[in-house]
């Protein structure tokens, strides 16, 4: 490989890395424009790069003006620099081309630094441009290049700093892909861009998605050897498991995660230790805590000076840091920046989106604290102390602490202590949000605590409408909310949002068929709102309908196909619920929202729940039963789960499976006695024990005799909690079948004396006709049961008679049932098949 090549090559790894680290060719032997672009980007100064000759020959900064300002403005800055950029590429030397690289991620890098890391830029992307674009309405341009941004109609931050930059990124970095993919690190820089972008609009888009993930892909097979370049192979696989987290493909997330871990080689546990929390605690309780160990201890460079302020409790019972008692496991070794990254990922996964419906608090933390010991990065320590601020917002001791600490990170946002460089070393290897996020995570917390004007006024700051409105209404101030919406309307009288949001103040669905049109019939939401509103008025017809629409449009809203396909299955449409479904359980969220109205927890347990029914009424209950076995792990208390799983179960074969749901529903519903005639489903508990009896074959082809054990612990915990006829009758049969036979006999006469003894038997000819059944099931297991030997029992000698008077106690059984029912039924049926057996039993004892 020739050196300019290798030059670039390892430019190109140290801009994913930080720094150079090729010991072949030293930083200082790289003389060219090369390592003039990679090192200045690596330092933070990306004004050098943009104002560099390339660049301003790229931008045509010192060609006369040719820009014709009289054409609408998002048209022309888009074909003319398009135009620009291609003819650059055409006749570029493979230097130029890593040098207009180069400039891409310059320009990405400080977007990123204006709207995420901080501090403020000293220069605007218009100053990189002709002169003459400075002579444009400010407004104008803003306006039409946040246009420039939208993907599948989801619109872009309304005060997206300097959205320009990003433009110009994603024209480099993503739509001449072609001309570029020379550089192996291309489309690394191409997901990086895409995912930035989604992360300014409002929803997810299918488009952007498609984009980052087809990047990932091609990035994967340029990857170093993981032996030699760990760091870059575990960034790698930790930011394709960000781009999963954010798209709420929590599994697939986690699968990326144990890469990254694996690459970095990062060991770990969560383990408990004794220790104390509170200052006055005079003995050790167990403490959960994250143990982990880098493959090389941590030391934090020589710019880290100034670590993200960290705010104390000042808390009169709790302290400050946990003691933990094993001084090895107090003092642990500090990680390297990576995995911290990768633990605070873990720490993201587990969360699912939101503590309270994830895993507990309590298992989270750990996670983070491991992280807080040891600050070597700016931005990753920022990341810890937001995790851990959202947290502790969900107790009383902490919520105080919480929403200051969110404060202070938002203010350190324009403070210099940071150089640039340490800021950006990592932004992509954690999910922080940008600043206008964390500000409105901050007036969420306000009014959280109940402090609705001062989270009104950050959200007016910031032109967020919808938390404004939403502020208003808290505060009983409806008028004011639409009054606001309308002025804002009569501003932009042709935003689609604006007139939503309108429709959701008035609760009027002719604002969202409104919103649809103005918007030329491509703004979602419009449709999403419209089909809330039909189903919750039950037209589940013109609910379809809209969700069909809007799911068109842009398919990545998991809720919106949870509420197409029930309504789907109202409507008996089965092929249309089991897409629904089934795109639902593949995206894997845990809590539904239609709009702003909650309709569902626990939505993915639901939505496998909802997708096996719809399986089961197309006759594929082998989908079904996988279906309902993935609800369970979400839904595993929810005994009406347990039972469809039970049914379908049976209905396949898989006995193993039913007997375990058996007991599960028993467990669930002992004790409750909503649930008391519904704990045992008898019918079904009748077929496998004669598929038992029968040695009938499972799904697998084994014999269902070999789950005799499990059904005998089952029909113990059963006796324990219910008796009936019935339930005894089973019983006989089971250990008739297992040849205990004074077992049997026994389960056959407390069945027979069940029913003798019901207190409706004179009164109602059903429970007659149930006692003629069972004293004949009795009298035959006397005859068939009693002559026979019993079996040997350890240390009880020889084997006896089951029943040394059987023919007696089969006469005395049908005696007493023709007797009881004499008065009531004597010349049915029913009672005369009784006195002929009586006859009979009398005839038999006579012969005997």
């Amino acid at each position: 490989m020739a050196i300019a090549d290798l030059a670039i090559l390892d430019a190109e790894w140290a801009l994913i890395r930080g720094s150079f680290v090729t010991e072949s060719i030293k930083v200082t032997d790289l003389k060219g424009p090369v390592s003039f672009s990679a090192i200045n980007i690596l330092n933070g100064s990306y004004y050098d790069v943009l104002s560099s000759s390339t660049a301003r020959s790229l931008f045509a900064i010192d060609f006369p003006n040719k820009v014709d300002v009289s054409m609408p403005l998002q048209q022309d800055i888009n074909s003319w620099f398009r135009t620009r950029l291609a003819t650059v590429l055409s006749n570029a030397s493979t230097e130029t081309k890593f040098e207009i690289f180069c400039i891409g991620i310059a320009l990405l890098n400080s977007f990123v630094q204006g709207a995420w890391t901080g501090p403020s830029l000293e220069f605007k992307a218009v100053d990189l441009l002709p002169a003459v674009m400075k002579t444009v309405d400010e407004q104008t341009l803003h306006k039409n290049l946040l246009k420039l941004l939208m993907s599948d109609y989801e619109e872009a931050y309304t005060l997206t700093i300097d959205p320009l930059l990003l433009l110009l990124a994603r024209w480099i970095l993503i739509d001449s892909a072609t001309e570029m993919l020379e550089f192996k690190t291309f489309r690394w820089w191409s997901c990086r861009c895409a995912f930035i972008q989604q992360r300014i609009i409002e929803n997810h888009s299918a488009t952007l998605q498609g984009v980052i993930i087809d990047s990932l892909d091609a990035v994967k097979m340029f990857l170093p050897d993981v032996e030699l370049e760990r760091d870059i192979v575990a960034r790698f696989y930790l930011e394709y498991g960000l781009v999963y987290h954010y798209y709420t493909q929590d599994s697939k997330a986690l699968t990326q995660f144990k890469a990254a871990q694996e690459a970095s080689m990062l060991t770990w546990e969560m383990t408990g230790v004794l220790g104390k929390r509170t200052k006055f605690q005079t003995f050790e309780t167990s403490q959960l805590v994250v143990l982990a160990e880098s493959r090389q201890s941590a030391t934090p460079s020589a710019d880290h000076m100034f670590t993200p302020v960290a705010l104390d409790h000042n808390d009169d019972t709790l302290l400050e840091k946990m003691q933990i008692t094993d001084k090895n496991v107090a003092k642990q070794h500090n990680l390297s920046i990576v995995d911290q990254c990768i633990l605070l990922a873990l720490c993201l996964n587990v969360k699912n989106t939101n503590p309270i419906h994830g895993l507990t608090t309590e298992q989270m933390f750990p996670y983070v604290r491991r992280v807080l010991e040891h600050s070597n990065n700016w931005m990753v320590h920022t990341m810890g102390l937001l995790l851990r601020s959202r947290l502790e917002i969900e107790k009383s001791r902490t919520a105080e602490r919480s929403v200051l600490q969110l404060q202070a990170l938002v203010d350190q946002f324009c403070l210099k202590d940071s150089p640039v460089a340490e800021r950006m070393q990592h932004i992509f290897s954690i999910l922080i949000p940008p600043k206008w996020e964390l500000e409105r995570e901050l007036g969420e917390r306000f009014q959280g605590i109940g402090a609705i004007r001062s989270a009104l006024e950050i959200f007016e700051r910031l032109e967020m409408w919808e938390n404004v409105v939403s502020c208003h209404i808290m505060l009983e101030q409806v008028e004011k909310a639409k009054v606001i919406v309308c002025n804002l309307l009569e501003q932009t009288p042709d935003s689609p949002k604006l007139i939503c949001l309108l429709g959701d103040i008035n609760g009027d669905p002719q604002y969202y068929m409104q919103a649809w049109e103005v918007s030329g019939r491509r703004y979602a939401r419009a449709m999403r709102s419209l089909g809330a509103h039909y189903f919750k008025k039950e037209n589940m017809e013109k609910c379809v309908e809209c969700y069909q629409l809007a799911l068109a449009l842009n398919p990545l809203f998991e809720n919106s196909w949870f509420v197409l396909g029930c309504a789907a299955m109202h409507l008996e449409k089965y092929d249309i619920a089991e897409q629904s479904f089934n795109r639902v359980t593949v995206i894997d969220p845990e809590v539904l929202f239609i709009d702003n109205y909650v309709v569902m927890l626990a939505m993915n347990g639901e939505a496998w729940n909802n997708l096996a029914s719809v399986y089961i009424k197309n006759k594929k209950l082998r989908e079904a039963f996988n279906c309902l076995k993935e609800s369970l792990k979400h839904n595993f208390e929810a005994s009406n789960i347990w039972e469809n799983y039970l049914f379908v179960s049976v209905d396949i074969g898989e006995f193993s499976e039913a007997i375990r749901a058996m007991e599960r529903i028993l467990t669930i519903r002992a004790n409750k006695p909503k649930f008391k005639d519904t704990l045992v489903d008898l019918d079904i508990l009748d077929i496998i024990v004669l598929a038992i009896v029968n040695g009938d074959s499972d799904s697998l082809g084994q014999s269902a005799e070999n789950l005799t054990l499990k059904m005998a612990k089952l029909l113990e915990q059963i006796l324990a909690k219910l008796s009936s006829p019935r339930l005894f009758l089973i019983c006989a049969r089971f250990e008739q079948y297992r040849q205990h036979l004074h077992k049997a006999l026994e389960y056959y006469q407390k069945a027979y004396r069940a029913i003798l003894h019901h207190p409706g038997l004179t009164t109602n000819i059903d429970i007659f006709r149930s006692l003629t059944k069972y004293t004949f099931q009795v009298v035959n297991a006397f005859v068939e049961l009693g002559p026979q030997m019993s079996e040997v029992r350890m240390g009880s000698g020889e084997a006896s008679m089951v029943c040394k008077d059987w023919a007696y106690q089969a006469h005395q059984a049908t005696k007493t049932a023709v007797a009881r029912t004499k008065d009531s039924y004597e010349g049915t049926e029913e009672h005369d098949q009784l006195v002929q057996k009586l006859a009979e039993l009398k005839e038999l004892r006579s012969a005997i």
